[in-house]
């Protein structure tokens, strides 16, 4: 059986799955998030979700299931920027 892998460090992505009932384990990407500024915002969380799955991947890698997964907001065509700290999130 295949293993499923969650790359991602989301509490709330690792919640959905486990709201599942099914298994899987939690592997934490390392990449750099870096925005270019021509990208849009789809083209973005698509990149993004495949280097984090990319970042993960194992020895092991055709006996496992990887899910890589981002998102970005939007208003308007305008991208919103993810907060440097929670004061400025507020």
């Amino acid at each position: 059986m295949k293993k499923l892998i969650l790359a991602s460090k989301s509490i709330y992505r690792k919640d959905l799955l486990n709201g599942l009932g099914i298994p899987f384990e939690v592997r934490v990407p390392n990449i750099n998030e870096l925005i270019k500024d021509t990208e849009r915002s789809e083209d973005l969380a698509l990149r993004l979700s495949i280097k984090k799955a990319e970042s993960v991947i194992s020895k092991n890698q055709f006996s496992e299931i990887i899910i890589g997964a981002d998102q970005v907001a939007s208003i308007n065509g305008e991208e919103l920027k993810k907060p440097s700290n929670e004061s400025a999130a507020v």
